[in-house]
């Protein structure tokens, strides 16, 4: 099953709700309708790609905007996230301690990941990896995760920007230095802290995961 069908059906939904022909829906959320169907393995004329591969920063605020949510909502039915990409809010520094019961631990270690001061610090990410791995330079600790160089590299220089594509590379890196999977992603720009706003006011982070979840796909 391809990953991110809830998202594809929230599209299809919302251009049948505006009584827009998919066509039109598609270039709103920044795709040609036959590269938006190839990422979810429907009849189409273009090549198939994996919806990670092309759901860049762009994509992601086009596809907000024309359904009228937060964007982790949009990462959320795009199948960003698995539970194994958080960790403990307890186990980490960067978080303040606090008890949460099973069913709010997603949206509030989401909470705290919004409040962590790592946003668009590779710098601090990269460092913490070099010391992980008892590291003398970022090449080194490239080879003991392997994990290509050049990708680790492009991180610190920003060409190319980070982006979903490097997502198994970001996995292995959070799993080395012991933080979740979303942190990273937020300190390499991937995850902004402005998708967890909408219309300039912070969203109701457990809300925006249900209504995600409550997709029926058809």
């Amino acid at each position: 099953m391809n990953p991110g069908l809830r998202l594809y059906q929230a599209i299809i939904d919302r251009s049948e709700l505006l009584s827009l022909p998919f066509q039109e829906a598609s270039k709103a959320c920044g795709f040609t309708a036959d590269t938006l169907a190839s990422c979810f393995g429907d009849e189409s004329k273009a090549k198939p790609r994996p919806l990670h591969d092309v759901l860049d920063r762009k994509r992601i605020d086009l596809i907000a905007a024309f359904l009228h949510c937060s964007g982790f909502r949009v990462l959320q039915m795009a199948d960003v996230f698995r539970w194994s990409d958080y960790c403990l809010i307890q186990q980490s520094a960067v978080f303040n301690s606090k008890a949460v019961s099973q069913s709010h631990e997603t949206a509030a270690y989401f909470e705290e990941v919004t409040k962590a001061d790592v946003a668009s610090s590779p710098i601090f990410i990269l460092d913490e990896l070099i010391a992980a791995t008892w590291s003398e330079d970022l090449k080194e600790a490239a080879e003991k995760i392997d994990v290509p160089y050049e990708t680790l590299n492009s991180w610190r220089t920003g060409r190319p920007k980070p982006s979903l594509r490097d997502l198994a590379a970001i996995r292995i890196v959070a799993k080395r230095i012991d933080l979740g999977t979303p942190v990273i992603m937020m300190a390499l720009g991937v995850l902004a802290k402005s998708d967890f706003q909408l219309d300039g006011c912070s969203v109701d982070i457990e809300d925006e995961l249900n209504k995600a979840l409550d997709i029926d796909i058809l």
